[in-house]
């Protein structure tokens, strides 16, 4: 068994329904920018003791009406919304800054879903960069087997300092499916027009650093993505990537900043 091969298409209402909901979900926050509300963990206080302990959070966070948990039905596509945060003792912003720009090391610092990346332009705190995503998706209805999935992927990141936040938002420009990762990594098929296991992906950073209880920077994340529908038949192969994707992508995302932020933070 294999997965399926470019036989999905990103209709115009999926697209249109992620960019519909990615401009509500941003207008959320430009409103909350005003009314100083950025921090999420400050209204979610169970979740901020936990961090403060030491815990990776991630939590299903769709916020448009009609949502399931993490997920929300557009025509011909799922959205998936996840926050998440982490904690990390004495490190300030500019040690997480540091380590979210050093782009050309991401497939070292998170391997090994990251296995190329780089640069491609900056302009002061824009950047513009390429990352290659890997995943090894594992098949429940089939004890034991498990394929590669990757995907060659470009965003637009600009940078932003607001009232001792540092502010980061990743959006997607361009994400293509790597036809066979086994035989070859430049082998695409056309954007759009693939497994349907990624569309799209934004990411939202708010850091920012506290005293309470202890010293030191949190680290909260949004991520937002677009998948494809799912028919009960494919279920089986493609509900990783509708429920386990999402939640391990942020977890894992969150858990190698931290470390790589500790790594820096300990330096003399």
């Amino acid at each position: 068994m294999v997965a399926a091969g470019g036989n999905v298409r990103l209709t115009p209402a999926a697209a249109a329904g992620f960019d519909e909901y990615i401009r509500q979900i941003e207008a959320q926050m430009a409103s909350d920018a005003q009314a100083q509300r950025v921090r999420m963990l400050d209204r979610l206080p169970d979740a901020r003791a936990d961090v403060m302990k030491g815990e990776v959070a991630a939590i299903p966070f769709a916020r448009r009406a009609g949502g399931q948990g993490a997920s929300v039905d557009v025509p011909g596509g799922l959205i998936h919304h996840w926050f998440g945060a982490a904690f990390v003792p004495r490190a300030g912003v500019e040690d997480v800054r540091a380590v979210l720009q050093d782009y050309n090391n991401y497939s070292r610092i998170y391997a090994p879903d990251v296995t190329e990346s780089r640069v491609l332009r900056r302009n002061g705190e824009d950047f513009d960069i390429f990352l290659r995503l890997h995943r090894q998706v594992r098949v429940r209805v089939l004890f034991g087997y498990s394929f590669p999935v990757e995907f060659n992927t470009a965003y637009h990141v600009p940078y932003s300092m607001q009232r001792g936040v540092l502010e980061v938002r990743s959006i997607s420009t361009r994400i293509a499916q790597v036809k066979d990762p086994r035989k070859s990594h430049t082998d695409e098929f056309p954007p759009g027009d693939d497994d349907g296991y990624l569309w799209r992906l934004n990411s939202y950073w708010r850091i920012y650093e506290t005293n309470s209880p202890a010293r030191g920077v949190i680290l909260e994340c949004e991520a937002v993505s677009l998948s494809r529908s799912v028919p009960s038949f494919l279920r089986g192969v493609i509900a990783y990537f509708t429920t386990n994707f999402p939640e391990e992508s942020m977890r894992n995302t969150l858990a190698a900043t931290r470390q790589a932020v500790r790594n820096r933070a300990a330096q003399p």
